[in-house]
């Protein structure tokens, strides 16, 4: 009976070391594909496979040449300034991510390299194959680049700094095609986006939120992300600046020029209900659009849309003779305005302007804004900051319908007021906050102010001024 179970138990432990063998077999046949690992593999697995002398310029001698994965070794002789030695070396990329060669160091001062075949900073591919057992040969020539007679013979060690790739992303970027989508790793990514007038920014790396000065700096609108070590994201927002627009163009074409009745700056952009769009921004990158809705009369409404706020550096004639009659500014700022020259001059149909309420204090000529806008009955421009410097000849002129005009600050002294208010309505009152500005208007020749105004066409807000 024992005789009987250890045969059982060595057939059964012989069919077990058979079967393990088998096994490993078949499982290492399947791994081996043309001489490498294929499926179990490091991610950053790259090394010198094979170096070789390649050629020897000027009495050159090579004594000595190894390698291991990231260096070589090597005992040379370079007799004089004419002398190189240029190596053959292969490197192999075992690993499932793509790879590239930073930089060579451990060169003496005197020496220096040139990589023949190869660039820096590029990747090793073959056929658009970058990873996975890629093979690639370059050649690398030692030479002079101080040559000391003292000193021809030397034991280098060579190392090479290979690097992994990491992605650039960008958004709310036009053309972004023509920047970097990869960096090597360790390297700065300068980026130059001069060409485009941003108002913020923000920069992650690897969903960590780089701060400027400390990871990167921007001057000029030139970006430098310091030793970027993981995938890059660059989010951009625009100045959001609104172009010059004149007759005929955009909007203001034949077409829809006397047919558009209300404008909005609003604070979106609208992607799909919409007869005709623009891009109304000075720098032609889609952050202003400018639309137009058919209304139930068959005439326009005109939109004026950003997700930024828009910006007018110049509003000169703007709507000038147009038939529109109202306006809302909600989403306007006049900060960087200087000028509303002409702004609505000859709008027979304006009714209505809402300027918004935020301060308009850099805009230093309101000549003609209001002249000959004969349907327009009341203004608030209380939000506007005065002062003596400011042109506001011909402002109102013409504005014969107007029955109240909210002047708020109004300043004293202007030196040009010429017309400013020749054939305004006689009843029209000013709303004002201090007697000074309203004796001063009344001192006006009969030329730049009706004849029969008196004080009772002011109302003092201020009582005390």
């Amino acid at each position: 009976m024992k005789k009987y179970y250890s045969k059982c138990l060595y057939f059964v432990i012989v069919l077990a070391v058979l079967g393990i063998s088998i096994g490993y077999s078949a499982f290492s046949e399947r791994m081996l594909i043309e001489g490498v690992v294929a499926d179990v593999r490091v991610e950053k697995d790259i090394r010198i496979t094979n170096v070789s002398i390649e050629a020897v310029e000027g009495e050159a001698l090579a004594k000595y040449a190894d390698y291991n994965t990231t260096n070589i070794s090597s005992s040379i002789t370079l007799p004089n300034e004419l002398s190189t030695i240029t190596y053959r070396i292969e490197v192999t990329n075992l690993g499932n991510i793509e790879m590239g060669l930073k930089d060579i160091k451990g060169l003496p001062e005197n020496l220096t390299y040139e990589i023949i075949n190869y660039n820096l900073e590029e990747k090793f591919c073959d056929t658009n194959k970058c990873n996975l057992g890629i093979k690639k040969e370059f050649l690398l020539k030692i030479k002079y680049k101080e040559f000391n007679s003292e000193q021809t013979n030397y034991n280098l060690i060579i190392d090479f700094l290979f690097k992994p790739f990491h992605k650039v992303k960008y958004y709310n970027i036009l053309n972004s095609e023509i920047y970097p989508s990869e960096v090597i790793d360790s390297k700065d990514l300068v980026l130059d986006f001069s060409n485009l007038s941003f108002k913020s920014y923000k920069i992650i790396m690897d969903n960590v939120l780089l701060k400027e000065n400390t990871d990167y700096v921007i001057n000029n609108n030139k970006l430098t992300i310091f030793q970027v070590v993981g995938d890059i994201e660059i989010y951009i927002n625009y100045e959001a600046n609104l172009c010059e627009v004149k007759k005929g163009e955009y909007f203001k074409e034949d077409e829809y020029f006397d047919k558009i009745v209300s404008v909005s700056f609003v604070d979106y952009i609208e992607k799909e209900n919409f007869v005709k769009k623009y891009d109304v921004s000075i720098e032609k990158n889609g952050q202003v659009i400018a639309w137009l809705v058919l209304n139930d009369n068959n005439l326009y409404d005109l939109y004026i849309g950003s997700n930024e706020i828009i910006e007018a550096p110049n509003l000169n004639g703007f709507f000038q003779d147009m038939l529109i009659e109202e306006v809302s500014f909600s989403n306007l700022s006049f900060d960087k305005t200087t000028s509303f020259d002409n702004m609505f001059s000859n709008c027979s149909n304006l009714k209505i302007v809402d300027l918004g309420s935020s301060k308009i204090e850099n805009v230093l000529s309101f000549e003609g804004m209001f002249s000959n806008c004969t349907s327009l009955n009341k203004l608030d421009l209380s939000n506007v900051v005065w002062n003596k410097e400011i042109n506001i000849n011909n402002m109102f002129y013409g504005c014969f319908n107007l029955e109240s005009l909210n002047l708020g600050d109004f300043s004293i002294e202007f030196t040009n007021y010429k017309n400013v208010f020749t054939g305004v309505n006689n009843n029209l009152i000013i709303d004002i906050n201090n007697k000074e500005a309203r004796d001063w208007i009344l001192s006006l020749s009969n030329l730049d102010r009706p004849e029969v105004w008196s004080e009772v066409n002011f109302n003092i807000k201020n009582k005390e001024a």
